[in-house]
């Protein structure tokens, strides 16, 4: 949450600029979990670096389909946890060593880590770091606006 100072000259005063800090979190928030969410389906979605022989990141979309995201408020703090549902997303993310259809004679084969995840919120692997404060703090501005004119 952006730092925000000031003097309310009277109780009705304070109420109102608590309001609308409580409304812009909860407005900037919903606006970074939009973008966050279309900016991890692109770096999932994309050709860059997920490409290994022909196997590309997305087989059947579940895995993708399976995003959730959950804010949480605190008095001072907006929190975001990025979930995938599937239960192979962490093997993709990071990688791993597999036998084949549980073949246990086969060979094993090691899978790349791709992750997408890390990639968006670092900005690593040619993909563009995810910025959280514009859309939140477009948030915060609307409902100041909307509050005080």
């Amino acid at each position: 949450m952006p730092k925000v100072q000031g003097k309310a000259d009277s109780k009705k005063m304070k109420a109102a600029v608590n309001k609308a800090i409580t409304k812009g979190a909860q407005k900037g928030s919903t606006y970074v979990e939009r973008g966050l969410r279309v900016a991890l389906d692109n770096s999932i979605g994309s050709d860059w670096a997920w490409t290994t022989g022909t196997r590309d990141i997305i087989d059947t979309g579940r895995l993708m389909e399976s995003l959730s995201i959950k804010t949480t408020f605190n008095q001072t703090k907006v929190g975001f946890q990025v979930i995938y549902k599937t239960p192979y997303a962490a093997f993709v993310h990071y990688g791993g060593l597999m036998k084949p259809y549980g073949n246990k004679s086969a060979a094993d084969v090691l899978i790349p880590a791709r992750p997408w995840v890390q990639a968006v919120l670092e900005g690593t692997h040619g993909q563009p770091k995810f910025d959280i404060e514009t859309p939140f703090n477009k948030g915060v501005s609307e409902a100041w606006t909307a509050q005080f004119g």
